[in-house]
């Protein structure tokens, strides 16, 4: 599930790296929220293999993410952001993980990009560690993971 406001440039290789995974059961859903780029051309060149939304109006990223979490069809979801690369085998191994803990949210490592001198260099997220002390400080720290790091069974999802 990917949402979309005036993302063209992004948005195809965020579609792309959900297209290309090694696990091959994948929805691809984008919501456009009325980009006034090319976004809406871009995500329709792909055809019938990424369902697109098209709202009128900008409702926000929230919106969005609801309105294609209730379109997709699967027993999974993973928000992407429109900037957001899954590595190949990203959902392959979620999908391992949750077989060993049935109904809970799987969360991978993940990289961040940061443009430098007009290349790409890759930064490693920081490991994760928790502290039932103070959750909050933890998570102003950057002690957390984006959602694209995240696999939310559907029920878990919808009974949030």
């Amino acid at each position: 599930m990917i949402p979309c406001y005036n993302s063209a440039e992004f948005v195809g290789e965020a579609i792309r790296s959900a297209l290309e995974q090694t696990w091959k059961s994948i929805e691809v859903t984008v919501v456009d929220d009325a980009s006034s780029d090319q976004g809406p051309s871009v995500i329709s060149a792909f055809g019938e293999s990424v369902k697109m939304i098209s709202l009128e109006t900008n409702k926000g990223g929230a919106f969005d993410r609801n309105r294609g979490a209730d379109a997709a069809n699967g027993d999974f979801i993973i928000f992407l952001d429109a900037d957001d690369i899954l590595g190949s085998t990203a959902v392959a191994e979620m999908m391992k993980t949750s077989v060993a803990r049935p109904g809970q949210i799987i969360a991978c490592r993940f990289s961040y990009l940061v443009a430098d001198a007009g290349k790409w260099k890759l930064i490693p997220s920081r490991p994760r560690t928790y502290s039932d002390d103070d959750q909050l400080l933890g998570w102003l720290e950057g002690n957390w993971s984006p959602p694209c790091a995240l696999m939310w069974p559907r029920n878990v999802y919808d009974s949030v």
